[in-house]
């Protein structure tokens, strides 16, 4: 299994057809590459989109160019074989400690998983202690 801590980026939006495929071929026409991009409904014509740039200095360069109010956060990419309960003994590790997560989000394909997960403010540095991180970043 592959665990690596990685920067994330929130950019809110309007809620509305063609947003979220403007800031996609903005990316793509400054050569953004990412690990992971999300998109959400929020309610009441907002939206979030969630992004993981393979270059955070790139990205942080093309959203502050273009005008999009950013946040910066820390999350965790985990990857590996898929197997039934893959994450079970991570999540478990989490839980003990009494670390709520805000998000997870995972997909299987072709044998192999992927999984982000976020923790609440505030517990990047814990998380990171039990998936065996020590490094900052990465």
């Amino acid at each position: 299994m592959h665990i690596k801590k990685e920067l994330y980026y929130s950019i809110a939006i309007k809620d509305a057809p063609g947003a979220l495929a403007g800031i996609t071929a903005h990316l793509m026409q400054a050569e953004v590459n990412m690990h992971g991009f999300w998109g959400f409904g929020m309610g009441r014509g907002s939206a979030q989109i969630i992004a993981v740039p393979d270059d955070t200095e790139k990205f942080v360069q093309v959203a502050h160019d273009a005008g999009w109010q950013i946040s910066e956060g820390v999350c965790f990419r985990i990857e590996g074989q898929d197997k039934t309960g893959a994450l079970v003994d991570i999540l478990n590790q989490i839980s003990n400690e009494k670390i709520n997560l805000y998000a997870v989000d995972a997909i299987a394909i072709d044998g192999n998983f992927g999984c982000y997960i976020w923790g609440e403010d505030g517990n990047a540095e814990s998380i990171a202690q039990i998936l065996g991180l020590s490094s900052p970043l990465g």
